[in-house]
């Protein structure tokens, strides 16, 4: 590769990667605090959250969340949830 098109593939790298976190940053300002509706539910999360990180995740392609915070509570939840963020971001990177 030429250094040319070395220096451009470093440059459009650094710009994707400045897009990427400053989506990242304006969409964590955007989510509002999660909430505890009440203590009689077997987990503190609000109804609302999982349809609002959706939403968030839906106008910030090539960005994928996985852990319980986002969907699920338990290690399994964790696990599969990466494997679908790992899916998703591969979808986009390679499409068939």
């Amino acid at each position: 590769m030429a250094d040319d098109d070395y220096t451009a593939s470093l440059h459009a790298v650094h710009d994707s990667w400045e897009k990427l976190t400053e989506t990242h940053s304006a969409l964590l300002h955007e989510l509002p605090p999660a909430g505890v509706p009440s203590w009689d539910r077997p987990f503190a999360q609000s109804e609302r959250h999982g349809a609002r990180i959706e939403e968030l995740l839906s106008r910030a392609p090539g960005l994928a969340l996985a852990g319980n915070a986002y969907h699920g509570v338990g290690v399994p939840d964790c696990i599969h949830s990466a494997q679908q963020a790992a899916e998703t971001l591969l979808g986009q990177l390679y499409p068939s």
